[in-house]
């Protein structure tokens, strides 16, 4: 981003992701739009709480004033008060419910306001997966409109958008088992989100280098669908601890072991690595290790 404003770059918007921690030291950072995703648990080992975590995350409407647009999703525990706190323009979406805002709503994006409801495009012809990618679906068209972009243009970019690598990414079929690498799923959150997608029989790697991680909450969430959890890295044994008395878990102490019985396990349709864990204690990085998924993978398939 320095880079490109020092070589003379002059795009008519830059769409930036910015870090809780970069976001600590602002001093002038002002956007036109800044989106708020959600405020879930993370980075435990560096904030003393949530609540000093969603401060860090806040201070990125801190500069914004009336002319500027703060994008909240309606579900998040912390939006009510982040409402209170900005002084700029407010807009609100759901993946999950009518609001007056912006939602998804059986097919379809929708938005309501005083004047009633509008259907903004139906869900056909989209490759994105998940109630977590409608969220980012609306806040992306959301901030487009604020921004007055071409709207046909920007559906027709949504619809023919594949997704990122490593982010629920359909990497190979094993035997009639489809295998997804959601490694940058490195928080529980992302792990739910993850697993809400799919219906089928699966198989789920977990594990890694935690950062005060809580499984309760993927505890909690498993379903029957949920048959097997492979436990990967460095804290499989208390992952095995945890989640043992409930299904069955698979230890593995690298990766390759770890799809090799994540196929192995009887009963599902989808093997997915969401580990809700960083990745540093066998990777150099979550692209490393989705990486190294989808080369087992594919090594299991016989390519």
């Amino acid at each position: 981003f320095c880079d490109l404003l020092n070589g003379g770059g002059k795009p008519e918007y830059i769409v930036i992701e910015i870090s809780s921690f970069q976001l600590e030291t602002i001093r002038d950072f002002k956007p036109l739009v800044s989106i708020i995703l959600n405020v879930t648990e993370d980075h435990l080992d560096r904030y003393a709480n949530m609540q000093e975590y969603a401060m860090a995350k806040a201070k990125v409407f801190k500069n914004q004033g009336p002319e500027e647009l703060l994008i909240l999703n309606a579900e998040d525990r912390f939006t009510s008060i982040m409402t209170s706190m900005a002084g700029c323009k407010k807009a609100f979406f759901s993946a999950y419910r009518e609001i007056d805002g912006y939602y998804y709503d059986e097919g379809r994006f929708m938005k309501k306001t005083a004047a009633g409801k509008d259907e903004l495009f139906d869900t056909r012809g989209m490759s994105l997966m998940g109630r977590h990618n409608y969220e980012n679906v609306l806040s992306a068209y959301m901030a487009a409109e604020f921004i007055g972009l071409d709207m046909g243009k920007a559906v027709k970019t949504i619809k023919e958008f594949k997704g990122l690598h490593h982010r629920i990414e359909f990497v190979g079929e094993v035997r009639g088992i489809k295998c997804y690498d959601d490694s940058k799923g490195t928080n529980v959150d992302a792990v739910l989100k993850a697993m809400g997608t799919f219906s089928e029989g699966l198989a789920l790697i977990l594990g890694g280098r935690e950062k005060g991680t809580d499984f309760t909450p993927i505890y909690n969430a498993l379903t029957p669908n949920i048959k097997a959890i492979i436990a990967l890295g460095e804290n499989r044994e208390k992952i095995a601890g945890i989640f043992g008395g409930k299904i069955a878990v698979h230890k593995a102490a690298s990766m390759e072991e770890a799809v090799n019985k994540g196929l192995a396990v009887t009963g599902i349709s989808v093997l997915l690595l969401s580990p809700a864990c960083a990745s540093f204690d066998l990777f150099k990085n979550y692209a490393h290790r989705g990486d190294e998924f989808k080369k087992y993978v594919q090594k299991a398939a016989g390519k």
